[in-house]
């Protein structure tokens, strides 16, 4: 339980400071479309390395949830704003793809090691 509700949280915060983001700094979209993957990226990561698989749902239900509410909601407009149309369709894009690549990178990625040989040994002493 406190896993999933802590995967909701992280996906709350991480799709509100993405949204805030995603228009950019001074009107430079392509900056602030690369800070708000680079959140949501994180975020999942995060989430999936903490909360496992009911966390990591949680978080993406409540990141779609969250953006379709602050972009389409009624008061859309009101809430956030860029010059540049292309961006929100940008956005969503890397939306998709940033949920999901770390937690595909983070399966088929991982190389286990052999485990390392012993560098020194350790020689007990005979009590004389």
């Amino acid at each position: 339980m406190i896993r999933g509700i802590t995967g909701a949280f992280i996906g709350f915060l991480a799709a509100v400071l993405s949204l805030v983001a995603y228009s950019g700094p001074l009107d430079q979209p392509i900056i602030g479309l690369g800070l708000a993957t680079g959140l949501i990226i994180s975020g999942s990561w995060l989430t999936s390395r903490l909360t496992g698989l009911v966390g990591w749902i949680l978080f993406c239900a409540t990141l779609v949830i969250t953006t379709g509410w602050f972009l389409f909601g009624a008061n859309s407009g009101d809430y956030l704003y860029t010059d540049h149309s292309w961006a929100l369709d940008a956005w969503l894009i890397l939306l998709a793809v940033g949920v999901i690549v770390p937690v595909i990178g983070e399966r088929f990625g991982r190389h286990e090691l052999p485990p390392a040989e012993p560098r020194a040994e350790i020689v007990e002493e005979q009590a004389k």
